[in-house]
């Protein structure tokens, strides 16, 4: 099971780019498919949007 609070935690910094992919993913027991769709279950379930620039 994901720990999700963990997961938080980690993709913020992932996100500000304080770890990378490969850190967050070995931070968190996770093969690289299952990182992905756990990135995507997270921002589903919190509303996080890719943000772009205009």
């Amino acid at each position: 099971p994901t720990d999700w609070t963990r997961f938080g935690q980690l993709y913020g910094e992932w996100k500000s780019k304080n770890i990378t992919g490969r850190d967050f993913m070995r931070r968190m027991d996770m093969s690289a498919n299952t990182f992905y769709r756990r990135v995507r279950e997270y921002e589903l379930r919190y509303g996080i949007t890719e943000q772009t620039s205009a």
